[in-house]
């Protein structure tokens, strides 16, 4: 079985139709292995109504086989997080070292950093996560909170049942607390919440037990406000699920495996080591927790929830003007289609919800359905869905682990994918770089790069695809000569600016007309210089024999270095219409190639000035050895200093250089997207406007549906009494459209991106480093 591009992007974790950008960025920073990996966007078909009689437990799960940490483990011993114990080999969890490093990233993911994400999403919206979840479970970060909680606090973890957070999932903070202060901690954490739920006065306080764990629940009749909070030994959780909360306890009395057992989590904390400068928090997702969100349970309790919001909001929009109007009286209703064991559904002031469902703005979590029959439909599309995932894995299943570190500054993200799906999209470069390695020092980075692409090349591999057809046209194997690093640059230069000031519609023909221009290089580290010389000849009469009296080949020189000039005669040309110029020439260990002799130039005097460089190095350690005198720091000698290279496989760096030509290139197309995303809000707002002139359409919306429909641009939505419609403040409407911004405002901020890849043990390691302009 072989992945074909379509199904792939089908696949894809919140396929939406995306622009060339979006999935650039998404293969380099290593997101699109997570989304092949998950596939939580994949929802089994909906079913047809019949009773369930199939049993959940004869359906089996994912079988691949698991990957055998033990060789990478066995001679570790990495500093474990204090709050492992509690949480359930099979849950996800998110370590912040400490409550500090965790106020740090919630501060520092604001509306910028949601706006970045925002960016590739198809609805212009806002579900408000965060701020329901603190709500709904009474945790906030106020200044009491910031000023106590490093006092009392060690670090804190965030685990549950599943990734849902927009829809509904379950959901426990624990909190470490620091020595003798358990006690004490947990009356300060039960205060604040009991002052952030007391309020609203639906809500109703209990105290309850689970065996000897007792705990105190406050909570509302649709779970906007489900807050449990108890103490688990030396910590303090807080969570919106009792089934949660019994997980927890069973697993601090060793009746389920914690995450501190696993051989992966060992791997990963070796890694990611707790305590580094860059770990602001650490995210597992074990290979036990994948296989549950992979599992008949979940796969058709989620198709179930889904089906549920949408009869939930079939059967809302029935009772929209008495709702408005706040002229609900509480009943149970019929909904307009059955569910299985869906339960009485009911109307009240607050809206619809189920009995076994929830609501709208809350879905029970899938942990708390419990259900032990499915239909025989579901069964066939459940098994259908498990045998289209399993063939994506030939050997072994993959856990995920995400290190990450949030300053005002700074996005640091290293992530971990091992193995890789079969048919992954980053087959052509795993490939390509089996075996090899970038050697830094031949990846030709220098100043006045704008953005520059390093690829690890395995000559071999390349050889195996392509070395037959190679042989028959040049009577030699083409690629023999390559070393392992091969690099794609760009520079700042005028012709960018020239290319800025051109019509989009006739940049294509200034391009043709200024292919000499462009400057753009590339370097080829040389592996066996023998054979390049014997392979250069042959190309040249391979091409003057394909096109005969077309091509003029000059040598010609720059400084003393020899560079060849391949360009078209005037027959060429006359057949061939206006061709640009190709320049290359060897210099060390590199073959340096570009269409601009400027560039070309600039490559050769950079290549001298390392090689000085080196002989002077040389001459000082040799004078320094032979009179056996201390180094003058100030007087060495030293190389450039530039970015680390984050990868061995695959490095990308730009940049704000780079995010300028692309907001010129972009520029109509992102426009044009974005006001598409805009107007695509109005219809509902002005049937709103209509219905309620005297209210706020936005705020109708939300409180209906608990989403916020926004401005992508960061404007408002408005009234035109002119046009007698709703408008954006920043994209105005179809009638009267405003061009808005012309880059996303979020990007703006950055100043460079440093993107690096390894490919390893069948999987990947993936780093990400975005800084962002310091601010005056």
């Amino acid at each position: 079985f072989k992945t074909t591009a379509s199904n792939r992007q089908q696949r894809r974790f919140g396929a939406t139709s995306s622009s060339n950008l979006e999935n650039t960025y998404d293969l380099i920073s290593g997101g699109r292995a997570v989304s092949e990996n998950l596939q939580l966007d994949r929802l089994l078909p909906i079913s047809k109504a019949e009773p369930p009689t199939v049993k959940l437990n004869s359906l089996p799960g994912i079988t691949v086989k698991e990957f055998d940490w033990q060789p990478l483990v066995r001679d570790i011993k990495p500093g474990l997080d204090p709050l492992a114990r509690f949480i359930p080999s099979d849950q996800h969890a998110l370590f912040f070292p400490s409550f500090r490093a965790m106020v740090e990233v919630a501060t520092n993911t604001n509306e910028e950093t949601s706006a970045i994400y925002a960016i590739g999403e198809p609805i212009s919206e806002s579900a408000h996560v965060r701020e329901r979840y603190e709500r709904q479970l009474g945790l906030s970060l106020d200044t009491s909170a910031k000023i106590v909680g490093p006092l009392m606090i060690g670090s804190v973890a965030v685990t549950g049942g599943d990734p849902y957070f927009r829809t509904g999932t379950d959901v426990a903070v624990l909190f470490e607390a620091k020595v003798d202060t358990a006690v004490a901690l947990l009356k300060a954490i039960d205060a604040q919440v009991e002052a952030n739920t007391q309020p609203d006065p639906k809500t109703k306080t209990s105290q309850g037990k689970l065996g000897e764990l007792s705990y105190t629940c406050r909570q509302t009749k649709n779970r906007s406000i489900c807050s449990y909070v108890a103490r688990l030994g030396d910590a303090v959780v807080v969570t919106n699920s009792l089934a949660q909360l019994q997980r927890l306890a069973d697993t601090e009395k060793d009746l389920n495996s914690s995450l501190a057992v696993l051989d992966e989590y060992r791997f990963f904390r070796e890694r990611y080591k707790l305590g580094d400068t860059n770990d602001s928090g650490l995210l597992i997702i074990s290979d036990a927790t994948i296989r549950r969100w992979c599992g008949p349970k979940w796969r058709i309790a989620s198709s179930r929830r889904t089906r549920a919001v949408a009869l939930m909001a079939e059967s809302q929009a029935q009772y929209l003007d008495d709702l408005v109007k706040n002229k609900v009286r509480e009943t149970d209703i019929k909904p307009v289609r059955a569910l299985p064991d869906a339960g009485k559904f009911s109307i009240s002031s607050e809206g619809i919800s189920s009995q076994v469902y929830g609501s709208l703005e809350f879905q029970t979590p899938i942990r708390e359905l419990d259900f032990d029959l499915v239909t025989k439909q579901e069964s066939q599309f459940y098994r259908r869905w498990r045998d289209g995932y399993q063939r994506n894995w030939s050997n072994f299943f993959d856990p995920i682990a995400v290190r990450f570190s949030i300053t005002k500054q700074r996005l640091d993200v290293d992530m971990t994918v091992m193995p890789l799906v079969d048919g992954t999209d980053y087959q052509t470069f795993v490939d390509l770089s089996k075996g090899a390695k970038i050697n830094a020092r031949e990846s030709d980075r220098h100043a006045g790069t704008m953005a520059q692409w390093t690829l690890a090349i395995n000559r071999d591999q390349l050889n195996s695809s392509f070395g037959n057809i190679g042989q028959s046209l040049f009577n030699t194997n083409p690629f023999d000569w390559m070393g392992e690093t091969f690099t794609v640059y760009m520079e700042q230069d005028k012709f960018w600016k020239d290319l800025a000031a051109v019509e989009p519609d006739k940049r294509n023909e200034f391009m043709e007309k200024n292919a000499s221009r462009l400057p753009v290089g590339l370097t080829a580290e040389i592996g066996n210089q023998l054979k390049l010389v014997f392979f250069l000849p042959k190309l040249r009469v391979f091409i003057e024999q394909m096109a005969p009296e077309m091509t003029k080949w000059e040598t010609k020189k720059y400084k003393g270095h020899s560079y060849m000039r391949v360009s078209l005669t005037d027959n060429g040309q006359d057949q061939i219409g206006i061709a640009p110029s190709i320049n290359y020439a060897v210099s060390g260990k590199s073959l340096l190639v570009s269409l601009s002799e400027p560039v070309l130039h600039r490559a050769l005097d950079r290549h001298a000035a390392k090689k000085k460089l080196a002989k002077k190095i040389a001459e000082q350690a040799a004078q320094d050895v032979a009179i056996d005198a201390p180094r003058n720091k100030q007087e060495n000698v030293q190389p450039a200093k530039f970015k680390p290279m984050l990868g061995e496989s695959m490095c990308v760096q730009i940049d704000k250089t780079i995010l300028d030509l692309l907001k010129v290139a972009s520029t109509t197309e992102y426009q044009a997207t974005m006001q598409r995303r805009t107007f695509a809000n109005l219809p509902i707002l002005n049937e709103w406007k209509r219905l309620y002139p005297e209210q706020d359409p936005v705020a109708i919306h939300k409180e209906l549906w608990q989403r916020t429909l926004l401005c992508p641009g960061g404007g408002k939505y408005v009234w035109n009494d002119q046009w007698k419609t709703m408008e954006s403040t920043v994209y105005g409407h179809p009638a009267a459209m405003k061009q808005g911004p012309s880059f996303p405002a979020a990007l703006e901020g950055l100043s460079s991106g440093n993107f690096g890849i390894t490919f390893e043990n069948d999987g990947l390691r993936a780093r990400v480093v975005l800084d962002r302009t310091k601010k005056p």
